[in-house]
C-alpha cells in the first residue's frame, strides 16, 4: 500500500489540528489510495459537496448551498433514489459475481 510507512498518520494529525488543508488532505488521502494525476484510470477522487450551480455568488457560509453528504449521491432526492432503487431490483442476481 501507498499508506506504508505512517506518514498517513502524521498527515490526519496535522489535518485534525487545521494546519493541513482540507483539499491538501484529499490529495495526501488519494495519494494513499494509489491514485495519481499521471494515469487518467486512477485519476484523484474529491467529493462532490455543493449543491447550489446556479446562483452567480455563492455564499459559504450558508448550510443550503451544500448537499447532504449522509446520503450517497444517489440518494439525494426521492425521485433519484427510486431510479437507483429500479435499477438495483432489474439488475441480474449474477451481475457481482467474479467468473
Amino acid at each position: 500500500l501507498e499508506a506504508k510507512g505512517g506518514w498517513l498518520h502524521r498527515v490526519t494529525a496535522a489535518w485534525q489540528h487545521g494546519r493541513v488543508s482540507n483539499f491538501d488532505y484529499l490529495l495526501y488521502l488519494n495519494l494513499a489510495a494509489g491514485r495519481s494525476f499521471n494515469d487518467l484510470a486512477q485519476w484523484p477522487v474529491f467529493p462532490w459537496v455543493l449543491r447550489n450551480y446556479v446562483t452567480e455568488t455563492l455564499d459559504l457560509s450558508d448550510p443550503a448551498n451544500y448537499r447532504d453528504l449522509t446520503k450517497p449521491v444517489g440518494a439525494l432526492n426521492p425521485v433519484r433514489l427510486e431510479e437507483f432503487r429500479k435499477r438495483f431490483r432489474e439488475m441480474p442476481s449474477d451481475a457481482f459475481e467474479e467468473g
